[in-house]
């Protein structure tokens, strides 16, 4: 199994991560864990900050041995830049963990609770994506993400399901990484509103992944399929709320009006005449682009004072926000792209093995000689 563990808080002045299960023999590109954290600073307005990721451990001429991945980031100029938000107090930030955070852990000095929910400890988990996502790159899976609603702002079809979808120049030359010149144009409004008047703006993100195999996952009974596991892993970002599949008529449509007829495809074998489940039925992968629409609330560190409690006191008291940032939904979509990336990895080692990518790759191709030559 594919895993990661992070060390670290925004006051260190070195952020870690070890990712372990990556199989041997996997080569790793100079610069390829850089690209995906340089995204996320970028949708995270902390690139001077977020200087390039060391690998430590686990590498000898570029590829991998099979042992634990070890990577840092120095973390000094953003903690400097930080200094004096994680001063000691007791006044919780009404949405965040702190209040109930103080209650599990027995802490009224509520500034460590922030510390560990800071979004600066997710460039570690981009970071670590980045030995995953060079995998899935030998078995030619992509993960991409875009930005499609912040605010009233709306792109109203899912690019993704686009005969041609966009490009990474598409999303990536976007300030909010929305492919769409037009709304992007809406998106820059609406933040620009929301940051004078101190508001936080809820909004959605679009997964797409291509390049899968058919019958990743499990079946969906036994608790392991696909869509769980990719559900669970984006609701591990903070402030989302809700994961769907395929198209969002489908929970509207009656029968096999909701659902994909499977057709024989010359040299694959077998395909879908639509894709309105999203690439995944039953738990398990359909071969099709898998599709996913996420929605985020609105986050909790508004930019004004709010009426809120002492943890230490029991008593009201306003809370004093340390930090303020209108939209941070494009940051959350590379997370997801990350997240998403370390589940559908474990997916393919669970079905082809994992210690050689030799292998794996060996056996992925053999199966998918199985499936096209299947009658």
């Amino acid at each position: 199994m594919m895993h990661y563990e992070i060390a670290g808080d925004p006051q260190s002045a070195t952020l870690a991560a070890i990712v372990k299960g990556v199989p041997a023999g996997l080569h790793v590109h100079e610069g390829a864990v850089d690209v995906d954290v340089a995204r996320w600073a970028r949708a995270n307005g902390c690139t001077d900050e977020t200087p390039s990721v060391a690998v430590l451990s686990g590498l000898k001429d570029g590829c991998t041995t099979g042992a634990p991945i070890l990577l840092a980031l120095a973390n000094g100029a953003y903690a400097a830049r930080m200094e004096g938000r994680f001063a000691p107090r007791s006044v919780a930030c009404p949405g965040s963990a702190e209040a109930a955070g103080s209650q599990k852990y027995g802490i009224d000095d509520l500034s460590a609770i922030d510390a560990r929910c800071d979004a600066r400890l997710d460039a570690m988990r981009v970071a670590a994506s980045g030995i995953v996502r060079e995998f899935l790159a030998e078995l030619d899976v992509d993960i991409l993400s875009c930005v499609t609603r912040i605010g009233h702002a709306s792109l109203r079809s899912n690019p993704f399901d686009a005969p041609v979808p966009p490009s990474v120049l598409d999303i990536e030359s976007s300030s909010c990484r929305c492919p769409s010149p037009q709304t992007t144009a809406s998106m820059e409004i609406e933040i620009a509103r929301a940051q004078v008047q101190g508001r936080t703006l809820p909004g959605e993100f679009r997964l797409g992944v291509f390049g899968l195999v058919p019958g990743l996952g499990e079946l969906q009974r036994s608790g392991a399929g696909l869509a769980g596991r990719l559900a669970a892993a984006a609701f591990s970002i903070d402030g989302v709320t809700g994961v769907e599949f395929g198209a969002e008529s489908r929970a509207l449509q009656d029968g096999l009006a909701a659902h994909d007829m499977p057709v024989a495809a010359p040299g694959e074998g077998l395909a879908r005449a639509a894709n309105k489940a999203g690439g995944i039925e039953g738990g398990l992968s359909t071969g099709m682009p898998l599709t996913a629409r996420v929605s985020v609330a609105a986050g909790e560190r508004i930019g004004c004072n709010v009426a809120s409690l002492d943890m230490a006191a029991l008593q009201p008291a306003p809370y004093v926000p340390t930090s303020f940032s209108c939209c941070d939904i494009p940051a959350k979509a590379v997370v997801a792209e990350s997240e998403a990336a370390f589940v559908l990895a474990d997916a393919y080692l669970q079905k082809f093995g994992g210690d050689s990518m030799d292998d794996i790759l060996d056996a992925v191709t053999a199966y998918r000689r199985r499936l096209a030559m299947a009658r």
